[in-house]
């Protein structure tokens, strides 16, 4: 699964501190189908990872160990179906319902582009533009998950950069 999806990876890729500042997402030895993918986005990438950045950072503080930041989203992953929210919230977004990635609430907190997105059916299955005739071979609820995994350990690198270089 992971493989065929690495290529979106540059999506959040470029987030990280330790990739060159001049990090493009889009490649053009890449098909074109995947370019525009990127170029138009369906997940918002700057909103979910301003929206997890706040989160993991709090939790960075408060753990002051790497590790455990990683093994407490792990723990509220295993607990995902317990209907308590976290404690570990920025607004009203909680790591959680991110965690948990229901199609209505990552519309509703703007993280899906409900143009490009206009349905369930479109998460769950294999995506389509409405305006392309291209049928990519993954879900966007596919890649919401693994873009959202990399994206959280994309902070927690940040933030942990940013203490060995003070």
């Amino acid at each position: 699964m992971e493989d065929k999806l690495k290529t979106y990876f540059s999506l959040v890729d470029g987030y990280s501190l330790d990739k060159p500042k001049n990090f493009s997402y889009i490649d053009e030895s890449e098909p074109e189908e995947i370019n525009l993918f990127k170029q138009f986005c369906p997940i918002k990438i700057a909103v979910l990872m301003r929206d997890i950045k706040y989160i993991i950072e709090e939790m960075c503080k408060k753990f002051q160990v790497k590790e455990k930041v990683l093994e407490e989203i792990k723990n509220l992953k295993n607990n995902i179906d317990n209907t308590n929210l976290s404690s570990y919230k920025w607004r009203d977004i909680d790591i959680k319902d991110l965690l948990k990635g229901d199609y209505k609430y990552l519309v509703d907190k703007v993280i899906l582009d409900d143009d490009l997105v206009p349905d369930v059916n479109c998460y769950i299955n294999k995506y389509d533009y409405l305006f392309v005739n291209y049928i990519f071979p993954f879900s966007l609820k596919e890649l919401y998950f693994l873009l959202l995994e990399r994206g959280i350990n994309i902070i927690i690198n940040n933030y942990f950069y940013d203490l060995k270089s003070d």
